[in-house]
C-alpha cells in the first residue's frame, strides 16, 4: 500500500531481531521470536481501509468497470445508427455554387468582338436526389437496424452478466485470500506458543534443544506462509481494484463474509429460467430476426426502383467592354425527372443472394439448437457440480472439527510427554489442511452457485 512502510526488500533491514535468528547464543529465543511476530505484522499493516459491500462493488462496477463502459458506448454506436435517415427514406439535397471571371484582349479580323472585354458570371444549383421506391427497401432496413440496437443491447448485458460473475467472484476471492491469511496467522501463533513453551522448559532444564529447533523450524516455515499468503491477498485486492476501476493501491474493508448458504434448487427450474433468460440465448434469437431482414432486403431487388431527381439553376452573367458598356443577362433553368429501372437479367445474382442469406439463415436456426443443447449441459453438469460441493462443504466442516478436536488432545499429550515435536507437528499440519480445505469448500460452492445464476440469468439480482 502506498502508506506502508514495510516491503519484501527491505524487511530483513528494518527488523533487527530478525539477525539476531542467526545465534542463538546472542540473543534469548523469546525476545528474538516476538521482534520476528512484530516485523510479520508491521509488514501486513495497512492503511486505514474503506468498508465495501457487495452490494457497493456491484455498484461500483457497474459504473466503472472497463468492459461495461465499453459495451454502452457500442450500444449507443448502434443507437445512432438507428434512424430514417440511414435506413435511406429522406431525399439527398445538394446546393452548388460556381463563379466564372474572364477578361480578354482580342485583335482578330475575323471577330466581330475585338478589344479588352471582360465577361463575369456565377451559377447556382440546386438538386434533389430521391428514392421514392424500391421494393419496400427502406422499411425493413429500418427494422433491421432497431434489432441491431437492440442485439448491441444484449451484447453489452452479456458483458455486463461476464463483469459481474468477475466481480461478485473477485469479491469473494479476497474475502478467501483473507480467511486463509488468518488460518495461516493462528498457525503460527500456535507455533510461537509451541516454542516460547519449549523455551521456557529448556531454560528450566526440562527441556531438550532438539525438540526447541524442531519448533523453531516450524515457527520459520509458518512465517514464510504467512508472508506468501499476504501477498495473495494483497494481489486479489488489486485484481477486484482492477474489476471496479480503481486505483491499484485502494484498500478495502469487506463487510461481507464468506458464508455458504446452500440453496435447493430444482433442475427443472432451472432449465426453465435457462431457455427464458439466458441472454447468449436471447441475442442468437435477435440475430436470427436479423437474418431474416436479410432475407427480405435481398427480395427487393426482385421489384422495380423509381428515383426522382428535382433541380434549378441560375446563372447571371455581366458582359463589358468600354465603347459598349456593361451588357447583363441571366439563365434560369429547372428540371423534373423520373426513372425507373429493373433488372431483367444480371446471371442471376439476385436469386443467388437471396437463396445465400436463407442459407445464413439456416445456419442461425441450426447455431440456436446447438447453443441450447449445450447451455443445458452446461446446466446440468454445474447443477450436478453444485450438489457435489454441497456435499464436500459439509464433509469439510466435519474433517476441520474432528481436526481441531485431534489438535487440542494433541496439546494435552505433549505437554505430557506422550507424543514427541514430529507427532505434534504432524498434527498441526492436519489442522491447517482441513481449516484451508473448508475454506476451498466454500468458495468452490459460491462459485458454482454465480455460474448457475448467469447461465439462467438471475446474476443482475445478486446484491448480497
Amino acid at each position: 500500500m502506498k502508506n506502508s512502510r514495510y516491503s519484501f526488500a527491505n524487511f530483513a533491514i528494518q527488523c533487527p531481531p530478525m539477525r539476531a535468528l542467526k545465534s542463538l547464543r546472542t540473543l534469548r529465543y523469546k525476545k528474538a521470536w516476538s521482534g520476528v511476530l512484530f516485523c510479520l505484522f508491521a509488514f501486513i499493516s495497512l492503511s486505514a481501509q474503506q468498508p465495501l459491500s457487495l452490494a457497493q462493488a456491484i455498484e461500483m462496477g457497474l459504473e466503472k468497470n472497463f468492459d461495461i463502459r465499453l459495451g454502452e458506448a457500442r450500444t449507443d454506436l448502434a443507437a445512432n445508427n438507428n434512424t430514417w435517415g440511414a435506413a435511406g427514406r429522406w431525399p439527398s439535397i445538394g446546393l452548388t455554387i460556381n463563379s466564372n471571371n474572364r477578361g480578354s484582349n482580342v485583335d482578330n479580323p475575323a471577330s466581330f468582338l475585338n478589344g479588352n472585354f471582360s465577361n463575369i458570371s456565377g451559377t447556382g444549383r440546386v438538386d434533389l436526389n430521391w428514392t421514392l421506391f424500391e421494393g419496400f427497401k427502406v422499411g425493413i432496413t429500418k427494422e433491421k437496424l432497431e434489432q441491431l440496437e437492440q442485439l448491441s443491447e444484449g451484447n453489452a448485458a452479456l458483458v455486463v452478466e461476464n463483469s459481474l460473475q468477475a466481480i461478485i467472484l473477485g469479491y469473494y476471492t479476497v474475502l478467501l485470500e483473507k480467511e486463509r491469511m488468518e488460518v495461516f496467522r493462528k498457525n503460527l501463533k500456535l507455533s510461537r506458543d509451541r516454542f516460547n513453551y519449549l523455551d521456557s522448559k529448556r531454560e528450566l532444564g526440562s527441556g531438550t534443544t532438539f525438540d526447541l529447533l524442531q519448533f523453531k523450524n516450524a515457527y520459520l516455515n509458518d512465517s514464510s506462509a504467512v508472508l506468501l499468503q499476504t501477498l495473495n491477498y494483497r494481489n486479489s485486492l488489486r485484481n477486484l481494484n482492477l474489476l471496479l476501476g480503481q486505483e491499484p493501491e485502494k484498500v478495502w474493508s469487506l463487510t461481507q463474509t464468506l458464508e455458504a448458504n446452500p440453496q435447493n434448487w430444482a433442475l427443472s427450474k432451472l432449465q426453465e429460467s435457462l431457455a427464458a433468460n439466458n441472454t447468449n440465448l436471447k441475442n442468437q434469437y435477435l440475430n436470427l430476426e436479423i437474418l431474416q431482414k436479410d432475407i427480405d432486403i435481398a427480395k427487393t431487388s426482385l421489384y422495380p426502383r423509381l428515383d426522382m431527381n428535382l433541380g434549378s439553376s441560375y446563372t447571371p452573367n455581366r458582359f463589358y467592354r468600354a465603347d459598349l458598356g456593361a451588357i447583363i443577362g441571366k439563365t434560369f433553368d429547372y428540371y423534373a425527372n423520373f426513372t425507373l429501372s429493373y433488372t431483367l437479367f444480371n446471371g442471376g445474382n439476385i436469386k443467388r443472394n437471396i437463396e445465400s442469406t436463407r442459407l445464413n439463415q439456416r445456419l442461425g436456426q441450426l447455431t440456436i439448437q446447438q447453443m441450447k443443447f449445450s447451455l443445458n449441459s452446461q446446466l446440468v453438469s454445474i447443477y450436478e457440480l453444485y450438489g457435489t460441493r454441497k456435499q464436500l462443504l459439509g464433509l469439510s466442516a466435519a474433517s476441520l472439527e474432528t481436526a481441531a478436536l485431534n489438535l487440542e488432545m494433541a496439546e494435552d499429550k505433549f505437554k505430557l510427554g506422550l507424543i514427541n515435536s514430529f507427532d505434534y507437528r504432524d498434527i498441526q499440519r492436519a489442522h491447517l489442511a482441513a481449516a484451508l480445505l473448508r475454506l476451498e469448500a466454500i468458495y468452490s460452492l459460491k462459485d458454482a452457485e454465480v455460474q448457475i445464476l448467469r447461465l439462467t440469468g438471475g446474476i443482475l439480482d445478486v446484491k448480497e
